[in-house]
Parts: structure tokens; C-alpha cells; sequence
């Protein structure tokens, strides 16, 4: 039997239907419109948000669909070395949307002492926000709004730390900027809109020898840790405080300002101490450093331990290096001699203290135990250095344990395909099985 001709016209027959099913095919619409119909994989983007101008901690708005974007959470928009935008309430971008498009880049400034959004083209940002100024040079700053004195009403300044970040409330928007405050103010008067611009030129002229110190302290101990500054540029004066008023109960600094000639070095040396009294807990902040054109932050977490305890905690993330919407798993080792009933609590922390994401169990251990454990960070988690938090009680004491990882890189979009790509993927299958049975059928005749 020659089956040449059935086995040509089978593949000539499916090849047809799939060269059809991918002919873009039009027909009228019920309003005498032309539609357009194809077969392919198609991409939905949804609604597009452009976001290019802004870096570090900003919400990565690729992990959100539409639906997430009329409630997005701790929205924060920041630019390195200048300043930055962060929102409590939850935000619906989309009444801000023109097709199809949310512009952030083109109606949100964010420059050198100059934070502007535009309330009329972004209505959904018209509300209560955190702003932060960085590299600021005043000694005594004030605000303004719109290059007026800001009311109190309006803008209520949270702190300003010597390394020049000044952090304040506003209850709306408009253009926002800081001076120095007079020795006597006059009684002020209008003079327009601030324009933006370049502002300073930050360049890094120093070098630190870590990121993080993650360290622990025994109540009535002590102990010391250190970090290096080389300069490496011009700057000659540098500034080192610590930002964290928990901290700074348990850390000492040797040095809080130092000359460097280009080139040179200095090591500073951090005193870490923990009376007999000092509270059983994990502590987390920042020491900044500040030169005269740029700043560096490492991040610090602290551990401090009872003398004596039956209880012991130790905590370890499994994988250090995560993405937003996914899975953080760590392992949790607990030894207990005493009450076998534990409260255990673990949390997912930034180094300002904010949680993000916590959870909470009973366990019976009676001696120990092993356990691995996830928690799932948000989709809005911004990049950046986190901590994952531990903690054991049981009816006599309580103990804390931590660890570090970072979260990095983005999500790809969801490609969704239609019904005809399926049947061509289907179709494809099919031909492939029947060209092989004929194969196998000839090869069964030939022998």
C-alpha cells in the first residue's frame, strides 16, 4: 500500500487550517464596524505605569494588575541622593489613568530640596504623605509650600539629622522646598512657585568597608564593633551619627566628624554595651554618614541576650536574596528547658522598625526543635535590606534571633494565550501524533 498520498494530503489539510487560524479574519460589528480578528499569544499590559525617573525604595508598580493598582499599599516614590515620597493610605492610581497610562514621570519632581506633584493630572496623590529632603546644608530648616512659609496646619517637620535628611508630614500637594530659618522671620509673603532643577551634583567621594553590622549583646556585657571611611574624592569633612533612638541606648561612636585628605583612611570605633536591666529584644536603625556630596548608609541590627535563660532561639533565611510576591522561608531552631508551651513570632522588619508582613504560632517544645517557615512579602515591598525577626516566649522568658536578606529584580508579565492559539497548539500535537503513527505503520508494513 502506498501511503505517500493519504499521509501528504493529512499534512497538507492541517497545515492549511493552521495558516487560516493565523489569517487575521474581519467581520462586521453590530454598529457597522470593522472587527479584526487574529489568532496569536497575546500580552496584556493592562494599565502602563511610567515610573523611570525614580529608583531605590519606589513601589515596582510591574508586579501590580489593575485591580491592585485602585488600592496600592505603602506607595513610595524616591530618587537617590535627593529625596523621597511615601504614602500610609492606600492609593488608587487608576481614576489617575488616561489611556491606559499613569504618568508619574511627567507629573511628579522630585529634585535637590524640591519635591513638586502635579494635584491636577495625579488627584490620587492629593492627600497626606511623608516627604523626605536628603544632603540637605541647613542648620535650622523650615518649609515651604509653594515658596511660602509652610502653615503648621499644613507641614509638620518629624526630624533633621545632622547628615541633612529632613523628614515632615504635608497634608496635600503642591511644591515643597526647605530654607534656613531666619534668626528673626519676617512676617512672610508670597512669591510664587518654586521652579525645580538640577540642584547638587552628587558625587561619591568615600568609600565605607561594610554594609551591615549585625551583631548581639549580653545584658552586662560589652563589645566593639568598627567600620573604615577612605576617602576617595574630594570631600575633606565627614559626619558619622546614628539614626535610631534605639540604638543609640546600647552604641557609642568614637568619632562623629573627621577630616580625610584624598586617599587617607580612618577606622571608627563602635562601643556596643547592655546594662543588667536592658530590655530582652531585637534592635534595628541606620549609621549615616554624611560627606560633603554624597551619603552612606549601613544598615545595623542588633541582638541583646538575657545572662542566663532555659530558652534559646536561632533563626537563619534560607534564601537570602528574594523577590516581591514571593515566598520567604527561614529556619528556626528552638532549645527549651523550661515551660514546654512557646509563643513563636517571626516578622519581616526594614531597618526604620516598619513590619511588613508577621506571623504567630503555639508550639510544644520540650526540648528542641527544628522548623522551617515562610512568610509572604507583598507585592508593594519596596527594594532593599530587610530582617527577618524571631521570637520565643515561654512563661519565665523570651528571647529574639534574627537574620538579613535582601529584596531584588522584578517579575515578569503574564502572557495570557486566546482560545484559537490553543487549538493551534492542539492542532499542532494532533499532526505531530499522526504523523508518527504513519511512520510507525509503514515501518510495521516494510518488515
Amino acid at each position: 500500500m502506498n501511503i505517500k498520498r493519504p499521509l501528504f494530503s493529512i499534512v497538507f489539510v492541517l497545515l492549511l487550517i493552521i495558516i487560516i487560524s493565523f489569517l487575521p479574519i474581519s467581520y462586521v460589528g453590530p454598529s457597522g464596524e470593522v472587527v479584526k480578528a487574529s489568532s496569536s499569544v497575546v500580552i496584556d499590559p493592562g494599565i502602563q505605569v511610567y515610573y523611570e525617573e525614580f529608583d531605590n525604595s519606589t513601589t515596582n508598580f510591574l508586579y501590580l494588575a489593575d485591580n491592585e493598582l485602585e488600592a496600592v499599599e505603602n506607595l513610595t516614590l524616591e530618587k537617590s541622593g535627593y529625596g523621597k515620597i511615601y504614602f500610609k493610605d492606600k492609593i488608587n492610581l487608576t481614576q489617575d489613568s488616561t489611556t491606559g497610562v499613569i504618568d508619574l514621570d511627567s507629573n511628579i519632581n522630585i529634585s535637590y530640596n524640591h519635591i513638586e506633584v502635579d494635584p491636577t493630572k495625579l488627584t490620587s496623590l492629593n492627600r497626606s504623605a511623608v516627604l523626605y529632603f536628603y544632603n540637605l546644608k541647613f542648620t535650622n530648616p523650615r518649609i515651604l509650600r509653594d515658596g511660602s512659609v509652610c502653615p503648621a496646619n499644613i507641614c509638620k517637620i518629624i526630624k533633621y539629622t545632622s547628615s541633612g535628611m529632613l523628614k515632615f508630614n504635608v497634608t496635600s500637594f503642591s511644591v515643597y522646598s526647605a530654607e534656613e530659618t531666619p534668626s528673626s522671620s519676617p512676617t512672610p509673603t508670597s512669591t510664587g512657585t518654586t521652579s525645580g532643577g538640577g540642584g547638587i551634583s552628587l558625587t561619591p567621594g568615600f568609600t565605607v568597608d561594610k554594609d551591615f553590622i549585625i551583631t548581639s549583646i549580653t545584658q552586662s556585657k560589652s563589645k566593639k564593633e568598627s567600620i573604615t571611611i577612605t576617602n576617595t574624592g574630594s570631600d575633606s569633612s565627614f559626619s558619622i551619627q546614628i539614626d535610631s533612638s534605639d540604638l543609640n541606648k546600647f552604641m557609642t561612636l568614637s568619632d562623629t566628624s573627621i577630616s580625610l585628605n584624598s586617599g587617607e583612611s580612618k577606622t571608627i570605633t563602635i562601643d556596643i554595651s547592655a546594662n543588667e536591666r536592658a530590655k530582652i529584644d531585637a534592635y534595628a536603625g541606620n549609621i549615616i554618614i554624611q560627606g560633603k556630596s554624597s551619603t552612606k548608609i549601613i544598615n545595623v541590627a542588633l541582638e541583646v541576650k538575657p545572662v542566663l535563660s532555659d530558652l534559646d532561639i536561632n533563626t537563619k533565611v534560607l534564601n537570602k536574596n528574594a523577590q516581591p510576591n514571593q515566598n520567604i522561608f527561614a529556619n528556626i531552631e528552638i532549645v527549651n528547658k523550661g515551660d514546654p508551651n512557646i509563643l513563636l513570632g517571626y516578622a519581616v522588619k526594614d531597618f526604620d522598625g516598619n513590619i511588613f508582613t508577621f506571623k504567630e504560632e503555639n508550639l510544644s517544645v520540650k526540648q528542641y526543635v527544628n522548623l522551617t517557615r515562610k512568610l509572604k512579602l507583598s507585592k508593594t515591598i519596596p527594594i532593599g535590606n530587610y530582617i527577618l525577626y524571631s521570637k520565643a516566649d515561654n512563661k519565665y522568658t523570651n528571647i529574639t534571633s534574627i537574620d538579613v536578606f535582601k529584596v531584588t529584580g522584578i517579575q515578569a508579565g503574564n502572557v495570557y494565550f486566546s482560545f484559537e492559539t490553543l487549538n493551534i497548539i492542539l492542532i499542532m500535537i494532533i499532526l505531530t501524533a499522526v504523523v508518527f503513527y504513519l511512520k510507525q505503520k509503514k515501518y510495521i508494513k516494510l518488515n
